[in-house]
């Protein structure tokens, strides 16, 4: 049996005179390995433990006049166990092995935070989270708040794997479960003493939200056969996924997703040139990633819209008088679907001695990826006078039931999760590795890509120009639009590295070259004519041709300047960094650094106007330091 036990201590200061930037971590790993072996099979077993938290002191800001007062504190800890067993079968001519992978891990996150919190006036704030009207409260001139946010996560996850010889093809099946829970209390404070006097939001506590699990089976094929001289290697695979113990509210609920995956290799006869054989190689391929919604997408915070109907304000305290009529949004998406990512590539590979070069290209796509959506509703609430009120004959707060009102229909925006966005990405991947040339000893390697991609919405979207007045209100219409904010952004780098190693001395020297050829990105062009519109009754319309000469409805429609749909491109920039390493006594590692000791970053024009780099280049230096115990 083998035992492994390491420690780690780090003390970072990224800005040694900001105490908010500096941290301290402590690290420890145990690891443990035992092997069972006999004439009918073998068991390996490794079991892992693993340590991180931080050690810091309650910090305040030296800047900050009220430091008595006011601090903050955070810790985390994270303790997590995992283990391998790997379980292979000697005399079994079906099942050749299985692995098994567990693994718990539990984080304790808190932050304590106390704030001397000054109004600069009378500042009300809501106190209910049930809809329906309420009378508010006025906050204090002056308080301290203290504010704790806890969170306990805790993640498990199991898997199970089978290899399988069918005589004519090789199989690999296995399951996996993934369970993920929050037992914190989330943030803890005062709601009449809140940490600013502007938060809108309610407490919620994390423990509230419900786990979320994914269960998933796989199944993979693999078969190697040969037609004379040319070699073949077919894969292929199926996954299912789904979330079991999800309410039956949602589209996911008891619903499985397939990912099937298809590979194909096909290696060509060996080609000589000057007695050296040329390797030759394609591979196809094209597989489907499904991507379940999150714990935040499923369980969403309610949204919580107040009205004020009232807000009388009295040189006496005791006579102010704040009345809100709240809403409370459900955000929950229950059709939510899952996002599935489509990718084909083709990849090229040629060795020849010594020399590896690869050429892939792809394409995927995502058309129901996830992206805040606007919806709308209808609020009514009531406006209430106080013309009617001697302010100086008064001697209680007033009461709603005994003032005077106006109702008032308004349309309003929120935000849902939804599948709306689509994502398309193409691009290019190359790499060359050399031998180690045996003169200098030296081995260089150079990668790079080109990538495009393009992010637009699938589904339409509610929307206005809150800046249009009518009638000295904001217009009551909301607008229906195909274009949201699409992007569409380019790049082309190249990174070119060569390590060198002296075995006598014990040295290693690495140069790495990272050039950026070009990037640009731009918003892509919107149509501002809507294609539907809702009136102040939340009644949905089609926008005709007519509608944008009403006097109304003609605001609708949103004006673009063409200078905001410009490609911006970022040119040339060039980084040259230079690595050292020393070994002493075969346990002790000594690593010298500087990253940007050349650079070049070209100047470049936008808008007339020529922008320089020159904050990107200054070189840093750093030096690392390693035990082997």
């Amino acid at each position: 049996m083998n035992l492994n036990f390491g420690v780690d201590f780090l003390n970072a200061k990224p800005d040694p005179v900001n105490d908010f930037e500096n941290y301290k971590r402590i690290t420890a790993s145990f690891r443990s390995y035992k092997k069972w072996d006999n004439d009918k099979s073998t068991i390996d077993w490794n079991l892992n433990l693993d340590y991180t938290g931080s050690i810091d002191n309650e910090k305040t800001d030296p800047d900050n006049s009220y430091a008595l007062t006011d601090s903050y504190k955070s810790s985390y800890n994270d303790i997590a166990i995992s283990s391998t067993l790997d379980w292979i079968f000697k005399e079994s001519k079906f099942l050749k092995s299985l692995n098994f992978y567990s693994g718990i891990s539990q984080q304790f996150d808190q932050i304590k935070q106390s704030k001397l919190v000054q109004l600069s006036s009378a500042k009300a704030i809501p106190n209910t989270k049930e809809e329906g009207e309420s009378y508010g409260v006025f906050l204090q001139p002056k308080y301290i708040s203290d504010l704790k946010v806890d969170g306990k996560p805790i993640d498990l996850y199991l898997k199970l794997i089978g290899n399988f010889d069918l005589k004519w093809i090789n199989a690999r099946a296995g399951a996996e479960w993934k369970y993920a829970k929050n037992n914190g209390d989330g943030q803890v404070y005062d709601p009449l003493l809140p940490p600013s006097e502007d938060m809108n939001t309610r407490t919620r506590s994390y423990k509230e939200i419900p786990a979320i699990q994914d269960l998933s089976f796989f199944v993979e094929t693999n078969k190697k056969f040969k037609i004379e001289q040319h070699q073949f290697e077919f894969l292929a695979g199926l996954r299912s996924i789904t979330s079991p113990g999800i309410d039956k509210k949602y589209t996911i609920s008891k619903q499985y997703y397939f990912d099937p995956r298809i590979n194909f290799q096909w290696k060509l006869p060996n080609i000589y040139i000057n007695n050296n054989p040329l390797k030759i190689d394609f591979t196809a391929g094209y597989g489907v990633n499904t991507k379940m919604p999150t714990l935040n997408m499923l369980y969403p915070e309610n949204t919580y819209v107040d009205f004020v109907q009232l807000n009388y304000y009295h040189d006496n305290p005791a006579y102010r008088r704040i009345h809100l009529k709240t809403y409370v949004l459900d955000n929950t998406n229950y059709a939510l679907k899952p996002a599935v990512n489509k990718k084909w590539e083709i990849r090229t590979d040629l060795e020849y001695k010594g020399t590896n070069f690869s050429f892939t290209y792809f394409q995927e796509r995502m058309s129901s990826g996830f992206r805040n959506m606007k919806g709308y509703n209808r609020y009514t609430y009531r406006k209430f006078s106080t013309s009617a009120i001697d302010h100086t004959a008064i001697n209680q707060a007033p009461n709603v039931e005994d003032l005077p009102s106006e109702t008032i229909n308004e349309l309003g925006t929120y935000t849902k999760q939804a599948n709306g966005s689509v994502l398309d990405k193409t691009g290019i991947e190359f790499q060359m590795s050399t031998k180690r040339f045996s003169i200098i000893n030296t081995r260089l390697t150079v990668n790079g890509a080109w990538f495009k991609t393009k992010y637009t919405n699938s589904l339409p979207v509610y929307d206005r120009n809150d800046k249009i007045i009518i009638n000295g209100k904001p217009t009551p219409y909301l607008g229906l639009y195909l274009n949201d904010d699409g992007t569409e952004g380019e790049r082309f780098n190249t990174n070119i590295m060569g390590d060198t190693y002296i075995p006598v001395l014990k040295l290693e020297f690495s140069t790495s070259v990272q050039i950026m050829w070009f990037s640009s990105s731009r918003s892509l062009p919107k149509n501002g004519i809507p294609i539907a519109y809702v009136d102040p009754s939340g009644n949905q319309y089609n926008y005709e041709e007519a509608d944008k000469s009403d006097p109304a409805l003609k605001w609708l429609i949103l004006n673009y300047n063409d200078n905001a749909f410009r490609k911006y491109t970022t040119p040339f920039s060039m980084n040259v960094n230079f690595k050292v390493s020393k070994v002493f006594y075969e346990n002790f590692r000594v690593s010298m650094f500087v990253n940007r000791l050349l650079n070049y970053y070209k100047e470049y024009n936008v808008n007339g106007q020529t922008l320089g780099r020159r904050g990107l280049t200054s070189p840093y230096f750093g030096m690392e330091l390693n035990i082997k115990f």
